[in-house]
Formats: structure tokens, C-alpha cells, sequence
């Protein structure tokens, strides 16, 4: 006979958050009491642990891409040493009247100091990633296939200007593609000189600037710690949590709420805070890059894992057996 622990006294799910995820990790038998934890303590928990990972992939992730990154300027100062505007807009300190190449560890990063020179541009199979730099565009292009290319701008102009010279800059770009060095989904924004560099007369690589989100002038680690703090947290907030509702939707289909005696909401609760140590894990994956998988292919291996003893534990909860053993 199913004995329904619904009414146990349940003094662990008044524990804080720390305490909380420390037991979570630690074993499985905080769960006979976390099953009565409400939606919103739960998702409490959940908005801290989505925090804190998202902080800590900043703090793992940063620090290696802002060593590349620095890098990759020091090479770019070598050649080109240096940004500096002028009446056509954004050229190199040196040289700004000769084409020039970086090759860096995993991109390219190209400079043509008029538009006609593009049709020198022929990226190596080498690379599957590059920038493309005329005086007046700053675009970034990534190879889809061998004669296909997308290009997002680094440096946005703003709305209505320059419309036509932005036309025949497209129509030099469909004239290439046709001959299959880029893809006629290639896109290029033209940008007035006055607006290439609003940071400075001159700067160093070190000191380039990029207005691609939301016309906000950020440098590149900014942005790219942006990026790491955001990712995980889609991911834990609305991703994985998503996962678990289809998988909580099954199970309660499929009448595993009737043997472990819980309605719904306990066993999505459940279920949310078996996530837990696959969303630190996957946090420690991604921000350690390693190869083969990512964040989801991690956390849904990591919780499905775990969720074996989990509900074991729950199950002998509810006929009795096991009480004391975590």
C-alpha cells in the first residue's frame, strides 16, 4: 500500500539558497522535503543559481579570450599600427593606402583601403571566420560552405545615411558573389566617416570600439563577457527549464506522480532542483571550453543521471524503505 508523505513536516525546505543547492549536491535526501517547496521559492532558487553561474562563466570564460585578444592587437598593431581617422574614415596608422593581411590563430582579418580592391578578396580554406576592413566598412564574415558567406557589421551606420553609397557597394558585392567568392547573401554597410570612430581621432586595437548592439559603443571583451553572462542565463532561466517541463509532462502522463505520490507541481519542483548540479556542471563545461558537447547536450546528460537516484530515493520514501540513508 502507497503511503502519501504529503503531510510530513518538511523544516528543510525552509533552507536559504546556498544551503538549498549544498544538500542538492551532496545527496538525495533533501528531496523528500523539497517536493513541498513552493513554485516561487523554487524559482527564487533557480534565478540565484542562473546569477551565479552566469558570474562564474564570466569569471572562468574572460580572462583566456582577453589574453587572445590582446594578443591578436598586438599583431594587428604590428601591421597596421594602429587606428586613425581620416576624410574616407577609418584607415590604418601606417600604410592606409596598401592592402594588408593579419592572420591570427583562428580568423583573418583583411584590410582594403578602397572599395574596388575587394575583388582581390579571396579567403583561404584555412579560415572559416575573418574581418573585412575598407575605410568606410568594418564587417565580419563567416564561411557556410565554399562559396557561401554571411558578413555581419561590426560598425553600424545610422539609419538613412549614406543610402547611396551603401547601393553601390551592394552592387559591387553581387558582382563578386556571382563569380562565387561570396555568397549573394553577403551584406555591407557603409558608414560616414564621421561616425567610424566617435571614440577618438586615433586609437589603438586595443581601444576599437564596436556599436553592433544596440548602437552602444562597447569594446570587444565587454561585449564577449556580455555574451557568456547572457548565454548561460537563456539557458538555465528558460532552456533547461523547458526541457524539464516536457520531461516532468511525461512522467506525470505516464503515471509516475501516482507512484511516487505527488500532483504535478511537486514533481516539477522535483524535477527543476534534480537540474541543479547539471546546470553547475554544464556552467563549468562550457565556460572551460571544452570540446564535442554543449551546455544543453551536458545538463540534459548530467540530469538525467541524477535523476535516477533521485527518484529512487522518493520512491522508497513513499513505501517506507530508505528513510535514513542519503
Amino acid at each position: 500500500m502507497i503511503k502519501n508523505i504529503n503531510n510530513d513536516s518538511s523544516p528543510a525546505r525552509k533552507k536559504g539558497f546556498i544551503a538549498t543547492t549544498l544538500a542538492i549536491c551532496s545527496g538525495t535526501t533533501i528531496f523528500r522535503d523539497l517536493r513541498k517547496t513552493s513554485i516561487f521559492r523554487m524559482a527564487a532558487h533557480l534565478i540565484a543559481l542562473a546569477l551565479l553561474c552566469s558570474v562564474a562563466n564570466v569569471m572562468l570564460g574572460l580572462y583566456p579570450f582577453e589574453a587572445k585578444y590582446y594578443s591578436a592587437c598586438q599583431k594587428l598593431e604590428k601591421q597596421f599600427g594602429g587606428l586613425r581617422r581620416s576624410d574616407k574614415g577609418m584607415v590604418p596608422a601606417n600604410t592606409p593606402d596598401k592592402p594588408g593581411t593579419v592572420f591570427l590563430d583562428s580568423f583573418r582579418v583583411d584590410y582594403f583601403p578602397n572599395d574596388t580592391d575587394l575583388d582581390k578578396f579571396d579567403p583561404s580554406d584555412d579560415f572559416n571566420v575573418g574581418i573585412v576592413w575598407t575605410p568606410d566598412i568594418v564587417a565580419r564574415w563567416t564561411k557556410i560552405s565554399k562559396n557561401s558567406f554571411q558578413v555581419v557589421p561590426i560598425i553600424i551606420p545610422p539609419p538613412g545615411e549614406n543610402v547611396e553609397g551603401l547601393r553601390a557597394f551592394m552592387k559591387k558585392l553581387t558582382r563578386i558573389a556571382n563569380r562565387g567568392k561570396l555568397a549573394k547573401s553577403l551584406r555591407a554597410w557603409v558608414i560616414p566617416p564621421e561616425d567610424m570612430m566617435p571614440w577618438a581621432e586615433s586609437a589603438s586595437f586595443h581601444e576599437f570600439k564596436t556599436n553592433m548592439l544596440g548602437g552602444v559603443w562597447l569594446d570587444l571583451p565587454t561585449i564577449y563577457g556580455m555574451n557568456l553572462f547572457s548565454g548561460i542565463l537563456v539557458n538555465a532561466l528558460f532552456i533547461s527549464p523547458l526541457y524539464i517541463l516536457v520531461f516532468t509532462a511525461f512522467s506525470f502522463v505516464f503515471g509516475r506522480s501516482g507512484t511516487l505520490g505527488m500532483n504535478f507541481k511537486q514533481l516539477f519542483v522535483v524535477g527543476m532542483y534534480t537540474g541543479f548540479p547539471g546546470m553547475i556542471i554544464a556552467t563549468i563545461y562550457t565556460a572551460l571550453d571544452l570540446p564535442a558537447l554543449d551546455y544543453q547536450s551536458v545538463f540534459l546528460l548530467s540530469y538525467l543521471i541524477y535523476s535516477f537516484p533521485v527518484f529512487s530515493r522518493l520512491s522508497r520514501n513513499v513505501n517506507g524503505d530508505g528513510e535514513g540513508n542519503p
